[in-house]
């Protein structure tokens, strides 16, 4: 299986409600995560199931991109995605999903990093705002992953301008 893990994008502050599960993407945080997406589209990467955090700013995260790529039917929110999300939780969610699936998850630090060092036997990862990584996992259990990449957003938005200057 290969699991793909996406941090939200940049997101104000405190939201008008004072939730943090509230907490919405700024004009800067939409655009950054428009150019990821197009990145994404420019990279050809496609996914068997689109997979948020309901929480607003993963869930916009996860609506631009599903958007971008084509598939905002993949798309479905995921309670266990909020904080608090470890291996377990992720066995659980992903429990009868074939091991050739691809499969994109929004979500919220530290769960994403600590989810993906754990995939991987060990050591530091560190998800910023709008990355992207890829783990190919045999087991979800720790140490049964490979990180195959982790792109930053400044590079995937790279990706995604260039590839929108050639339309």
């Amino acid at each position: 299986m290969k699991l793909f893990f996406l941090r939200h994008g940049i997101a104000e502050d405190q939201s008008p409600t004072g939730r943090d599960a509230d907490r919405r993407l700024t004009t800067e945080g939409i655009a950054e995560m428009e150019a990821v997406a197009a990145g994404m589209a420019a990279m050809g990467l496609w996914f068997d199931s689109i997979r948020s955090s309901p929480r607003v700013r993963a869930k916009h995260t996860a609506e631009i991109a599903a958007a971008a790529l084509g598939q905002s039917a993949q798309l479905s929110l995921e309670p266990a995605l909020s904080h608090g999300c470890g291996l377990a939780e992720l066995r659980e969610l992903l429990a009868g999903v074939d091991n050739k699936a691809r499969v994109l998850l929004v979500g919220h630090q530290p769960d994403l990093s600590l989810n993906i060092g754990a995939l991987i036997g060990g050591g530091r990862v560190q998800m910023k705002k709008a990355a992207l990584a890829c783990v190919e996992v045999s087991r979800l259990e720790p140490g049964g992953g490979e990180l195959r990449w982790l792109v930053p957003a400044e590079y995937l938005s790279m990706i995604g301008t260039a590839s929108n200057k050639n339309v």
